[in-house]
């Protein structure tokens, strides 16, 4: 599970497995994660204090110790 501070400041722990997309847009102050919901096709949208490039390598790297590129 990845840790980050929410937009409200709270903690969370997101599962790697489960993002699907990262990113910020141009005049948002958080970043959005975008992560798979229990039935498909729904999904959740996560707001974080971190920049997009942080959560992605958290990302990358969490991913890449469960299935190597």
């Amino acid at each position: 599970m990845l840790k980050f501070i929410s937009a409200e400041g709270q903690i969370v722990y997101v599962n790697p497995h489960t993002i699907v997309a990262v990113q910020k847009y141009p005049d948002a102050q958080h970043t959005t994660i975008h992560t798979l919901g229990p039935q498909s096709p729904s999904h959740f949208c996560i707001l974080v204090n971190e920049e997009p490039e942080a959560v992605a390598t958290q990302w990358r790297e969490a991913t890449k110790q469960t299935f190597p590129i």
